[in-house]
This record gives C-alpha cells, sequence and structure tokens, in this order.
C-alpha cells in the first residue's frame, strides 16, 4: 500500500428524477416560489434544472435551497419582472443535473411539477368586471392598445373607451 491513509476517489450519486405533481398551482407572476420534489437530491451540491417551456436559471428565477442538500426538495424563486411561464399550462422537468451530467425525466416527456394559472388579482379584476356589467363578459386591453372596430361586438365601444381613459391617466 502506498497511501498512509484513505483517499475517497471517486463519488457515486443516485440517478436523480423529479416527483410529478399535477395538484400544485402556482400563479404567472403572483407566486414567488416553487417547491419541486425529487428522488437522488440528498448530498448534491447543485441542482441545475432543465424546464419546458425553458426558464434560466439565475435570470427568470434563483434557487434557494442550502446545499449540500439535507433533502429531496429544492426551492426556487422567481426573480422581479419574469413568470413562470409565458402561457397557462403545464410547467414541465424535462431533465435534471445533481452533479454527475444531465439526465432525462421520464424519458422524452418530462414530468409536471406545477399548473400555472392566472394571477389571482387578474381574476379577481374580471369577475368585478363581469358583475359590474351585468355578467357581461369584457376584457379590458393592454394601456395603449385599442380594439379594431367591429371585434367584440357590443363590448368593443366599451374597450376602446376605457383604453382612452388609461391613455390620458
Amino acid at each position: 500500500n502506498l497511501l498512509h491513509e484513505p483517499v475517497t476517489i471517486a463519488s457515486v450519486l443516485s440517478v436523480p428524477t423529479v416527483k410529478e405533481n399535477l395538484e400544485y398551482v402556482i400563479h404567472s407572476s403572483a407566486s414567488d416560489r416553487l417547491k419541486i420534489d425529487g428522488i437522488g437530491f440528498i448530498g448534491a451540491r447543485k441542482v441545475h434544472l432543465y424546464f419546458d417551456p425553458p426558464l434560466v436559471k439565475e435570470v427568470a428565477y434563483e434557487d434557494m435551497s442550502a446545499y449540500p442538500l439535507t433533502e429531496n426538495q429544492i426551492i426556487l424563486r422567481r426573480r422581479h419582472g419574469y413568470t413562470w411561464r409565458e402561457l397557462l399550462g403545464p410547467l414541465k422537468v424535462i431533465g435534471v443535473d445533481t452533479g454527475a451530467g444531465a439526465v432525462k425525466v421520464n424519458g422524452e416527456d418530462g414530468v409536471v411539477v406545477a399548473q400555472v394559472m392566472a394571477n389571482i388579482n387578474v381574476a379577481l379584476s374580471t369577475a368585478n368586471t363581469q358583475l359590474a356589467n351585468n355578467n357581461k363578459s369584457h376584457s379590458a386591453p393592454a394601456p395603449g392598445a385599442s380594439v379594431p372596430a367591429g371585434v367584440g361586438g357590443a363590448g368593443s365601444d366599451f374597450l376602446n373607451d376605457l383604453a382612452e381613459k388609461k391613455k390620458t391617466v
């Protein structure tokens, strides 16, 4: 034996995966945190996730977990000005890397880790507008936008008036 004491020559890591969570609901930009459960995270000194649709770590979100991990869970925080998804729907993890290289999650399909819904304040605003207009659905356009003539039926005048009022405020 040439070595006087034991030396670690390799660390064997578990093959990581992410647990599907179809019931977890987050709001597009109102929910700041996202918890993701997995297997094989314990002991990891870093975890890199690959999302569908894509999210860029340290741009759209940051990892709030304490490393090395002592649980099979990571906590992500959405950064100001970003959303979990541009369009509402499922947020999937399609790959994970805990230090030994990226591994696909559930083949090519990935797993759903959250359902991204509309922000609560947007839903309440729409509901209040419907109540104020006797349950006639009207959606307010973005500031500076207008509704073309003939679009929106009877509500188009309402929407254009609203858009004009927002411009003057």
